[in-house]
């Protein structure tokens, strides 16, 4: 009796433990899309945050839910903006940067509506703030008549 208590008390704590994995798995952060760029590396996470990591070691963080901007500039100094008005912020600084972080997410929509959701497009040769050359790869389809 003794034997078969402690088995159902190692079944139950096992089954506990597992919950408590799938609860941290319902909660775990994972990068959905990422881009490289020449001037940035680009995250978009699963929680709907879109992470800009610049190679002079700024970044920009958006959150649509918070409907916030961070960014963190060359000293490691924080600080947030409201979405809406950030662009018309005077920190130049970090301006160019969401522009930039922009224009990217813009080419990145266009090309996913244009591909059916592929993403297929590289935008190794994108630099500050509007300059671009664009690499599309292009899927070959065959067409066959229908016989009448």
């Amino acid at each position: 009796e003794m034997c078969i208590r402690d088995r159902k008390d190692a079944a139950q704590a096992k089954e506990e433990e597992s919950e408590s994995d799938s609860q941290k798995t319902d909660t775990l952060v994972y990068v959905k899309k990422w881009m490289k760029t020449r001037h940035a590396i680009m995250f978009r996470l699963s929680n709907k945050i879109v992470q800009v990591d610049f190679k002079d070691k700024t970044e920009i963080i958006l959150s649509s839910e918070n409907k916030m901007v961070t960014y963190v500039n060359k000293k490691g100094e924080r600080s947030n903006y409201p979405l809406a008005t950030a662009l018309e912020s005077t920190n130049l600084e970090m301006s160019k940067r969401l522009k930039y972080t922009k224009e990217i997410l813009q080419h990145m929509l266009n090309a996913n509506q244009h591909n059916g959701g592929v993403q297929s497009v590289s935008y190794t040769h994108l630099t500050l703030p509007t300059i671009y050359s664009v690499q599309i790869s292009v899927v070959a389809v065959s067409l066959k008549k229908k016989k009448s």
